[in-house]
């Protein structure tokens, strides 16, 4: 019976199987044969044993902005290196730095992921310099679970202008507020009802929804204004580069 041919694989990305290494903590177990665990954390060889590159995708686009790939993936390990490491406009991977930054560990203007930092930042762990929505979230307007912001909406916030389950701060309303200023509140929230919206009549909609709205919002209004800049400075370098 004739075999099926495998698909070829693109040139641009990297299918390696190399040598193999611990889950848990990274380390290189290549030449082990003296020992049934891990040297470095202990834990048994059966449970943390991978290689290198099994799960290893990597893509890199030709096209370049600011001295970056446009497009930089790179999800698992390769024989190079146990998490893949992406940099680039649009970054993909295990880390990930970039203008958008998506993976466990991100960093960028905008950046998504289990630890994320930026100017927004959407994670389990999440620190922007503007917003930031999270489990553990920090940020000049912050909404998640436990929150620390000047602008704070979570089931544990403290901030300037506090909301939600137990908060702290200056101005504060929700279900336990702890109040360390003497400002009245209404003038704070109403100042900021774009935030909390306060003002709608249909308040309870907005006591609920507007927040995470909000910080929904300035990221993704942020990557559509990286893609279009992308976008525009690939067609000026097509319309500038020399006829063949």
């Amino acid at each position: 019976m004739p075999t099926k041919p495998q698909k070829p694989v693109p040139p641009n990305v990297t299918l390696d199987l190399g040598e193999p290494y611990c889950g848990a903590c990274g380390h290189r177990l290549t030449g082990l044969v003296d020992s049934s665990r891990c040297p470095e954390c202990g834990r048994p060889i059966v449970e943390v044993v991978t290689r290198a590159g099994k799960l290893g995708r990597r893509y890199r686009s030709e096209t370049t902005l600011f001295g970056l790939p446009l497009i930089d993936v790179a999800i698992g390990a390769t024989h190079s290196e146990t998490r893949g490491s992406a940099r680039g406009i649009f970054a993909i991977g295990d880390k990930a730095k970039g203008f958008v930054a998506i993976g466990n560990s991100a960093l960028g203007i905008v950046a998504v992921g289990g630890r994320a930092f930026g100017v927004f930042a959407l994670g389990g762990i999440a620190f922007g310099l503007v917003s930031s929505c999270g489990g553990i979230s920090v940020g000049a307007i912050a909404v998640g679970g436990l929150v620390l912001g000047l602008l704070g909406f979570g089931g544990l916030c403290a901030a300037i202008v506090a909301d939600g389950g137990v908060c702290i701060g200056f101005y504060v309303a929700g279900a336990l507020p702890i109040a360390i200023g003497q400002g009245s509140p209404s003038d704070a929230f109403g100042m900021f009802s774009w935030f909390f919206g306060r003002t709608s009549p249909f308040s309870v909609w907005r006591y609920l929804l507007q927040p995470w709205a909000v910080v929904f919002a300035l990221p993704i209004t942020a990557t559509l204004a990286i893609a279009l800049l992308a976008g525009a400075r690939r067609k000026s370098a097509r319309r500038n580069a020399p006829a063949p």
